[in-house]
Order: C-alpha cells, then sequence, then structure tokens
C-alpha cells in the first residue's frame, strides 16, 4: 500500500518535471516559489523511500517472528507427544512389574513427575525457557529408564519362570511323597487289619440247645415252638497268641427266615458296625477271655415265640464275626 503511494508521488514529480521547460519564461518570485515546491516535493519522497524501507524490514521481522513462534510451537509440540508416549510405555511397565512381583515404588514417584512436567507443557506461556530446556534433556533420561526397566522386566520374567518350574517340580514331589504316603497308609491299614483279623477271636464247637418252659434241655437241630423257651448257646474260643487277654463283648444275632433280627426279651434292639455298614443285635454278653480254650454258655431269650422256619445265629466280637449256627421251628 505504502509502495503504491510512492509511485503515484514520482508521477506527479514527472508532471512537475515537464513543466520546467517553461521554469525560464517565470517571474523571480514564480521561481523561487517553484523552487520551494520542489524542496517540499524532495523531502516528501524521502520521508515516503523511508517509510516503505521501514514498511519492509518490519513485514520482514514480522514474518521471522511468526516463523520462530510457529517453530517453537511445533517443538513444545513435539515434546509434549514424546513425554505423553513415555508416560503411557511406564504405565505399562509399572503394571507388568507389579504383575511379576517387582518393586514399583520409585517409578511411581518419576511417574508423578514426568505428569507434571506433562502439565507445565500445557502453560507455555509461563513457564521458562531454562525450564523448558530440562525438561526436554530429561526425555533422553526417561527413555534410557525405560531400557533399564525393559532388561528389569526380562530379569523378572526369568527369575518366575525358574520359580515356575521350580515350584513344579516341588508339585511333583509333593505329590510323589502324597503318593507313596498314600501307599504306606494303605499298607499300614491293611497290615492293620491283617493284625486285627488275625488277633480277632474264633468261636468253635459252636451247639444251639432249645430249653423248655419246666426246665427240659433238647439238644438237637429242629425244635417245635413249645419247646423253646429260652435259647442256650455253647461255645469255645480258639487259642489265639496274638489277641489280647481280658472281657469281651460277645453280640449275638438271632435272624429270622424273613431275614428279620429277633428282639431282646425287654423288645429292645441293640446297634453296632459290621463292614462298615450299621446292623442290629438281639442280645451282647460280656466274657472274660484268658486264651486258655475256655468253655461259654450264653442264653437268649426273645420278646415273642418262635415261629415255624429257618434262624440263623451269629456271633460277633469287635466288630468281626467269630462263629455261627442255626435251627429249624417245625
Amino acid at each position: 500500500m505504502i509502495l503504491s503511494n510512492c509511485s503515484q508521488k514520482l508521477l506527479t514529480l514527472q508532471l512537475y518535471s515537464i513543466n520546467l521547460t517553461n521554469f525560464n519564461s517565470m517571474s523571480e518570485i514564480t521561481k523561487r516559489k517553484a523552487f520551494s515546491l520542489l524542496a517540499i516535493i524532495g523531502v516528501l519522497l524521502g520521508i515516503i523511500a523511508f517509510l516503505g524501507y521501514y514498511a519492509y524490514d518490519l513485514k520482514q521481522q514480522v514474518t521471522k517472528d511468526v516463523a520462530a513462534l510457529e517453530n517453537k510451537q511445533q517443538q513444545l509440540e513435539k515434546v509434549y507427544t514424546k513425554l505423553d508416549s513415555i508416560s503411557k510405555a511406564l504405565d505399562e511397565k509399572i503394571q507388568e512389574i507389579q504383575k511379576l512381583g517387582g518393586k514399583v515404588d520409585g517409578l511411581l514417584k518419576v511417574k508423578k513427575q514426568l505428569e507434571k512436567e506433562k502439565y507445565e507443557l500445557k502453560l507455555t506461556k509461563k513457564i521458562p525457557a531454562d525450564r523448558y530446556a530440562k525438561i526436554k534433556e530429561k526425555i533422553q533420561a526417561y527413555e534410557t529408564l525405560l531400557k533399564q526397566k525393559a532388561d528389569e522386566i526380562i530379569e523378572l520374567r526369568k527369575a518366575n519362570e525358574l520359580l515356575s518350574s521350580e515350584n513344579q517340580d516341588l508339585k511333583q514331589h509333593a505329590d510323589s511323597l502324597k503318593n507313596k504316603l498314600s501307599d504306606l497308609s494303605g499298607t499300614a491299614e491293611n497290615l492293620s487289619q491283617k493284625i486285627k483279623s488275625a488277633a480277632g477271636l474264633k468261636a468253635n464247637s459252636l451247639v444251639l440247645q432249645a430249653i423248655a418252659e419246666n426246665g427240659k434241655v433238647r439238644t438237637e437241630t429242629e425244635y417245635k415252638s413249645k419247646h423253646l423257651a429260652l435259647l442256650r448257646i455253647n461255645f469255645k474260643i480258639d487259642d489265639n497268641k496274638i489277641a489280647e487277654k481280658g472281657n469281651r463283648n460277645i453280640l449275638i444275632k438271632i435272624i429270622d427266615a424273613q431275614g428279620n433280627t429277633l428282639l431282646a426279651a425287654d423288645g429292645s434292639l441293640g446297634k453296632f458296625t459290621y463292614a462298615g455298614t450299621e446292623m442290629p443285635y438281639t442280645i451282647s454278653k460280656e466274657v472274660v477271655f484268658d486264651n486258655g480254650g475256655q468253655q461259654y454258655v450264653i442264653d437268649c431269650k426273645t420278646a415273642k415265640p418262635y415261629e415255624s422256619g429257618r434262624y440263623m445265629v451269629e456271633l460277633y466280637c469287635e466288630g468281626i464275626m467269630i462263629g455261627s449256627g442255626n435251627f429249624v421251628i417245625r
């Protein structure tokens, strides 16, 4: 705009120059006025030229300042982007190290400082130039830290893999010991059962007798119901060097033809465990076992008279059946 005005002034000056040819014919006063006018025009032309140069120089400076400002803004954005990328990578490292059981207290402090510097970069009008320079310098330190932590993660993974392998070996060893212990336990249980079985009493020479109301004793395999008011069981117990001497509780189970256990005279029915199953019994009798092959006699009276059919009599001691016999009611 200023240069265009200068061109117009120069054109006007040329027009004045054309009229100089008539200068000699002018009067003295007119000549002085003409000189004054020319001087003024010259001064104006100088001012115009100076202003034109100043405007051009100002425009160049403004262009440079704008370019510098844009460049600085680009640099700030680049630094901020870099810090943001480092921050995300740092988050990943923190999470992975935590999963692997490593310590992250120091990294959390670095993360806090990094976020503070990111915030400062957003306030570009307030951040001092030296502070901005320091932030730029710390980027390399952050990148070095990330590399160190990446190496640390690799070592932690190796340590965890080794620990996992050792744990697996220990687990297999523990399983092996458990299996051996189970086998030993099974062997011990079998041995215990064998010892228990070997130590169990055995009844022999078992004889079942019917005692009538009048006291008459009959020793047969078949009886009439009226002849059996009381059942007498005679038996001996074999010698057993393993079995300990002492009192033994003999359980007697009388079973009718339908498989029912008969009730004792008082209407009661006892319970005991045999081969892991709870079973009823008719009566119990405590005897003294002295390992001398002595004879035992036990009388059994039931709640109801015997009906026709075959009856079984079973003797148990300490969870083992030690003898049995049967008889028939006609």
